[in-house]
């Protein structure tokens, strides 16, 4: 039986982002929702019980801002949802008009604009102050209009605590998606997952590896996009870079390949306060291949870590301590093993997609009870 139509849309995220299609959107079609997802660059048709609708891609984002929003308004309509759940902080004037329209409206924000936007590259600095105030008072004077929202971390929660609907999902990753490593699969090499940047530890890291092989040989394997593009040349400068195994942008089973192969994965942020509060989805995914995490010393990451006692906690400004950390994983291969063996219990018992498929399944039962009122 048909429990509800729901469109979720994303003008920013490709349709088959992991949060958004592989969890989100699969998770309510397997609930018996009729789903529907439109993105710019998803194709059309049915996958995994998700109807697929494909708006064209913007040539810029001042396009995508505008005309992008104004296609996803449309093409959204055209789904006759009962429920709308959108992702990005664009398309805010979108969910207003939805509701405007009579639907129901979901926020779902993925991380605190603006805080972010302070260190976006790609915006002029003397507008930053100014645009992350102006997204910190559209947040608060449009969410009260919206039927739900969805934080997906507790920082984040905390600045709509006050919407009288408001859920905690995090984006933890798949059970079944990454199998966890064996001794013999492990060689000697670190692995760090995710956006390249220089506050995400790049360089920092690339000292850390010239400093360790300076002791035994050891790789680091870097898993992702640079952010700029213009920070990968500075870092093939560097001489940890000859040291480093670059290997893009990794697909799902790739990426859990080059977990196997890891002796630990890399969690090195620079303490900006909206880091300082994240649950990074690349340490949980450490978690689940059953592989030490290297993390920065963070209040928050400490009570994780050391809870599970799955890693070694470590000053990201650091590189000798950060070095220690990846010899001392090395050095120690029982230990390690022990490391990732309680991680890997941790991710299954509570930091795993199933976990909070139920609380998303909950609040969409709560907004369907009150369509059909």
């Amino acid at each position: 039986m048909n429990a509800g139509r729901i469109c979720l849309i994303t003008t920013v995220h490709p349709a088959f982002d992991i949060r958004i299609f592989h969890k989100e959107a699969v998770s309510l079609a397997k609930a018996g929702y009729e789903v529907t997802l439109i993105a710019s660059d998803g194709g059309s048709g049915i996958r995994d019980g998700v109807r697929l609708v494909s708006m064209p891609k913007a040539g810029n984002r001042f396009a995508r801002m505008t005309l992008g929003a104004s296609r996803a308004f449309f093409s959204s309509l055209k789904t006759k949802a009962q429920v709308v759940h959108f992702q990005d902080p664009e398309l805010i004037p979108v969910g207003l008009a939805l509701r405007m329209a009579g639907i129901k409206v979901i926020y779902d924000v993925h991380e605190d604009v603006p805080k972010a936007i302070s260190s976006k590259h790609y915006i002029p600095r003397w507008i930053r102050a100014a645009l992350s105030f102006f997204m910190l008072l559209l947040e608060k004077m449009a969410s009260p209009f919206f039927s739900a929202i969805i934080a997906a971390t507790p920082a984040i929660a905390e600045r709509f605590r006050f919407h009288h609907r408001m859920v905690i999902v995090c984006n933890y990753p798949l059970s079944g998606e990454i199998h966890e490593s064996t001794v013999n699969s492990r060689s000697d090499s670190m692995i760090c997952a995710g956006v390249i940047s220089e506050n995400r530890g790049a360089l920092v890291m690339l000292e850390a590896i010239r400093k360790l092989n300076e002791r035994r040989k050891t790789t680091l394997i870097l898993a992702g996009k640079f952010s700029p593009d213009s920070l990968r040349p500075a870092m093939e400068r560097h001489p940890g870079w000859k040291h480093v195994e670059y290997a893009g942008f990794l697909d799902r089973p790739e990426l859990a390949g080059a977990l196997m192969r890891s002796s630990a994965g890399l969690v090195i942020l620079d303490p900006e306060e909206r880091f300082r509060v994240a649950l990074p989805t690349k340490m949980f995914e450490y978690m689940a291949a059953g592989i030490p995490v290297i993390a920065s010393d963070f209040p928050l990451w400490r009570r994780i870590i050391t809870e599970a006692g799955c890693g070694i906690l470590v000053d990201p400004a650091n590189p000798d301590a950060i070095a220690d950390a990846m010899e001392t994983v090395l050095s120690n291969p029982m230990e390690a093993l022990e490391m990732g063996k309680r991680g890997r219990e941790a991710f299954l018992s509570r930091y795993n997609w199933t976990t909070q498929e139920g609380i998303l399944l909950e609040l969409y039962r709560d907004l369907f009870a009150r369509v059909n009122m």
